[in-house]
């Protein structure tokens, strides 16, 4: 995982930061049945969007699908759950044996373990700074118009001098 403010705090203006992410959806039913790690359902596209916005960012691609997967048996099932402890922290056959006995009766009626993939890609890139210009340096561009700026600089630029 990443935060956006600390992505921005390390990333050149204008650069950019691409990452494709599992989402808090990711096998849940899965993951509910099986006692998986704590459920983060607003991991998602539609709220990392604004947290990039507010950090300073603006999106250049995003997407995110829900994708239908399935295990052919209770094995496959429980080597992918195996592998991946951070969706399925602390999982065991001993301990889960009595819901892996379910799922291999859904998978004899049905001929497979349904799941549910969650995935989304975002890639945002750093507003460059923008020189904000002060009320006081626009009210003197009206008063003293450009013939009374002798260094020959706009009042408006960033440096300006007056004699």
């Amino acid at each position: 995982l990443y935060a956006a403010g600390e992505v921005r705090r390390v990333l050149k203006p204008g650069g950019y930061f691409i990452t494709e992410q599992a989402g808090g959806s990711d096998s849940l039913r899965l993951r509910r049945m099986l006692g998986g790690g704590a459920e983060r359902l607003d991991f998602n596209l539609e709220n990392e969007i604004p947290r990039f916005l507010r950090a300073g960012f603006s999106i250049n691609y995003k997407d995110q699908c829900y994708a239908a997967a399935r295990f052919s048996d209770t094995a496959a099932l429980v080597r992918y759950a195996a592998a991946r402890p951070q969706l399925f922290p602390g999982f065991s056959v001993d301990g889960c044996f009595a819901q892996l006995l379910a799922l291999d009766a859904l998978c004899a009626r049905q001929g497979y373990i349904p799941d549910t993939r969650h995935r989304f890609i975002l890639i945002a890139r750093k507003r460059k700074k923008r020189w904000v210009i002060s009320a006081y340096a626009l009210l003197r561009a009206r008063i003293f118009p450009q013939s009374s700026n002798l260094s020959g600089r706009s009042p408006l630029t960033r440096r300006w001098r007056t004699r």
